[in-house]
């Protein structure tokens, strides 16, 4: 009775499994999904403030947990990446919320979070839609909606790219570089205490470093504080050393990223993600870590693997894999097929 169960859910949103994936990978997979897109109805519950049109994040990410429970409870195989299942579970439900508000799913104020408008947009035969999509047969890649018929494109707003659905940046790693460097304000004086640099060799061992690298004469740099933490340009000359504090929109909330990839990808250093196919879905390995608006994007479309807060391993339906390659590719991201 329970297996049927897990095949009619994988069936409605067309999850399916890999040649060489575990039954209980593909029942964990299920069970994300499905916890997701209960979670996304509840935002049409009803409230106990009728002077409210939204519900609690509390509200919210119980959804996500009853579920979770409830699928756990149907198969023990389901360990979602940890013994420690009740605590695990609530981490689930913090990373689901957290997908979700970080692709516009919804919008929050003061512990509140309402419905964003529906929105669609299409590649090709696939058309991701942003929303909640109650009166779709949606499918599903991770928590991300698509379909290959939308039958009620009415009730949704079109978008005309899948970068404006999602907030990326249409520009190249090197259009946005020039952009930055072309704002470039030096300064000629600055304490170099308490710095670190970034890594830019491609034998690197972590992200930053305490002996400062170059690339055309110019590094990143930020100061080792975690609180307030000031980020730099440093670019030497045969005269002099200039230095330019960045702005905290380049930088905060992990937005160092965006600079760090252009100047890899400058010196020709930026690492390829990798990825192995498998049937139905693909295993995609990222490394190095894309700016936010694209890892959300790719986190919203794909499972975690091995562990729920996983930024650098992924499962992807492999059809939605392909269009994340072709709309990454043209940004200069690249992927290399793992041979078998």
């Amino acid at each position: 009775m329970k297996l049927d169960l897990f095949k009619e859910i994988a069936s409605s949103l067309r999850i399916e499994i890999g040649k060489t994936e575990s039954m209980s990978s593909w029942h964990t997979r299920i069970a994300y999904s499905a916890a997701g897109r209960i979670a996304m109805t509840s935002l049409w519950d009803s409230t106990e403030d009728e002077n409210s049109d939204g519900i609690s994040i509390t509200h919210f990410k119980h959804k996500v947990i009853r579920e979770l429970k409830a699928f756990c409870e149907m198969e023990e195989e389901i360990k979602f990446f940890s013994d420690h299942e009740e605590d695990f579970i609530k981490d689930i439900a913090d990373e689901i919320y957290r997908i979700y508000l970080n692709t516009g799913y919804f919008y929050h104020k003061n512990y509140v979070i309402y419905p964003a408008p529906d929105r669609f947009t299409t590649y090709e035969q696939i058309t991701l839609v942003r929303g909640s999509a109650l009166q779709e047969s949606i499918n599903m890649s991770g928590l991300g909606f698509y379909t290959l018929s939308l039958n009620n494109k009415n009730k949704y707003f079109q978008v005309g790219s899948i970068c404006e659905m999602f907030n990326i940046s249409s520009l190249n790693l090197e259009q946005i570089w020039h952009k930055i460097i072309s704002r470039y304000e030096p300064l000629t004086h600055m304490s170099l205490d308490n710095m670190e640099y970034l890594s830019l060799s491609p034998n690197y061992s972590c992200y930053w470093s305490s002996v400062p690298e170059k690339i055309n004469n110019i590094s990143l740099l930020r100061n080792k504080q975690c609180e307030n933490r000031c980020y730099y340009l440093c670019k030497s000359s045969s005269e002099c050393v200039l230095y330019c504090k960045l702005p905290d929109f380049l930088v905060q909330n992990r937005e160092y990223l965006r600079i760090a990839n252009c100047l890899l990808n400058e010196s020709q250093n930026l690492p390829s993600s990798k990825y192995k196919e498998d049937g139905d879905i693909v295993y995609l390995y990222i490394c190095y870590l894309y700016p936010p608006s694209i890892l959300n994007f790719i986190k919203l479309y794909s499972w975690p693997y091995m562990k729920i807060s996983n930024d650098f391993e992924r499962i992807v339906n492999k059809e939605i894999f392909e269009l994340i390659k072709s709309v990454l590719k043209p940004l200069g991201y690249s992927f290399t097929k793992i041979k078998e």
